[in-house]
């Protein structure tokens, strides 16, 4: 059996498993993720990722995937097509001890569609979804500041019934 074949395995497998023990973060079977759930072998991501034109590729990527509650680490990533074609991305958790943490998680996944990114900088988001509030602000020591008035805007999209989406370019 070659390399290919299993990988292949490998990853049809641990998918099984997902779906089985999906409550479970992804992290727990070390799945490539495009967002905070693993990739599943469905649509195993490299022969999904090769019949897909650049632009579905980018569509493929959701632009916000951030916990429901609490105060967490963000970050601010630009997901780009070898055609030139581009869009940026916001992920944040709770469990992420740094802003690295996010991107190690969430790198595989993209990069598993054919598609390069770069973080453009991180910060916090404070999400207080019964009270309809967003609250972008700090920094990250590792990435630097991301532009949050396009953080905000992401998240404007994402949330369009929500009272109060703003940013702030103060605190850490």
């Amino acid at each position: 059996m070659n390399f290919r074949a299993l990988l292949l395995v490998d990853v049809v497998f641990r998918s099984a498993v997902a779906v089985k023990f999906n409550s479970l973060p992804a992290s727990v079977f070390g799945l490539p993720q495009l967002c905070n759930k693993p990739v599943l072998a469905k649509s195993t991501p490299r022969r999904w990722a090769t019949s897909m034109s650049d632009d579905q590729k980018l569509a493929a990527v959701p632009e916000v995937d951030i916990d429901d509650n609490g105060r967490f680490k963000y970050i601010l990533i630009e997901v780009h097509t070898d055609s030139g074609n581009s869009k940026h991305v916001v992920r944040g958790y709770g469990w992420a001890g740094f802003h690295a943490d996010v991107y190690d998680k969430v790198v595989p996944g993209i990069e598993a569609l054919g598609l390069d990114c770069e973080c453009k900088g991180g910060g916090r988001i404070e999400h207080h979804q019964e009270e309809k509030k967003l609250l972008v602000y700090g920094y990250s020591i590792g990435y630097g500041k991301a532009d949050h008035s396009i953080t905000v805007d992401l998240l404007k999209r994402k949330y369009p019934d929500y009272e109060s989406i703003t940013f702030t370019n103060e605190g850490y």
